[in-house]
């Protein structure tokens, strides 16, 4: 038997407006988490680790 995922997130996108621009920041992220997982999430300053986290 397969295990139960615990968290399945995917196709997550986020866009900000700045005046007339739209800014992509994340596109099509997808993210399952089954029980026991250990995750770090990592990436350069502005990469958008906070924003797909909140």
């Amino acid at each position: 038997m397969a295990e139960k995922q615990i968290l399945n997130a995917y196709g997550i996108r986020k866009t900000y407006r700045s005046g007339q621009e739209t800014l992509l920041i994340l596109d099509d992220v997808s993210l399952t988490l089954y029980p026991g997982d250990f995750v770090s999430l990592m990436g350069a300053s502005g990469s958008g680790k906070s924003t797909f986290l909140n």
